[in-house]
């Protein structure tokens, strides 16, 4: 018997136009740049829960996904944004423990239950809204990210970093899966670096 799960886990996540901040109301900017994308988000004094993001992307064609990950210990922790994904990226990374990168992520779990034992395929997913990397190449776009309301979600306090992962890994289509070299496929990671803020400008996120 075969039993589809879907749990999608509580996500802000909008597509913003126009995003205007003074440098007065600013709190920090930070910046990472990729051979795939150019990445700045800032806070701000009053707000500290929420990302104004701002993604220059370059040729992303063979990129299966983009993320703002936590620093863990000096390696990427769990997401904390999603930018971009795709229809591969979509069918899963496949994953041995689910519920391990944040909040910000949705899971789809098939579970088969032969006669002895029962095995979880469970494949991390983006969640809905998030736009598609063959959409992106040579474009803009903005991102309001709001933290999650729980006191272990993981957010930016110990630093971030950009991760762009390309095609090469596991699948799930059913409960089947496909492929046979595992991991994420991880082609870029850059850390994010706080940047000086140009004084009696309107905002440095926007060059």
């Amino acid at each position: 018997m075969k039993t589809f799960l879907f749990a999608s886990l509580l996500f802000s996540f909008s597509l913003v136009m126009n995003v205007n901040a003074a440098n007065k109301n600013i709190k920090a900017i930070y910046e990472a740049k990729s051979n795939y994308a150019h990445v700045k988000f800032y806070t701000l004094k009053n707000d500290n829960d929420t990302l104004y993001v701002k993604a220059k992307f370059f040729d992303v064609s063979d990129v299966s996904g983009i993320h703002i990950h936590t620093n863990e210990n000096g390696n990427p922790g769990p997401i904390i944004a999603w930018l971009a994904t795709s229809k591969e990226w979509q069918h899963g990374v496949l994953q041995n423990t689910p519920l391990t990168n944040g909040s910000a992520s949705s899971y789809f779990c098939c579970i088969k239950q032969p006669k002895h034992h029962v095995k979880n395929l469970c494949s991390l997913i983006a969640p809905p809204g998030t736009p598609l990397t063959k959409d992106l190449s040579h474009q803009e776009r903005r991102y309001k990210i709001v933290k999650n309301v729980c006191s272990s979600c993981p957010w930016i306090s110990n630093g971030t970093f950009l991760d762009i992962h390309g095609k090469n890994f596991q699948q799930v289509y059913g409960c089947k899966v496909v492929g046979d070299e595992p991991g994420i496929d991880m082609i870029d990671n850059v850390k994010f670096k706080k940047i000086k803020m140009k004084e009696k400008s309107s905002s440095s996120i926007s060059d």
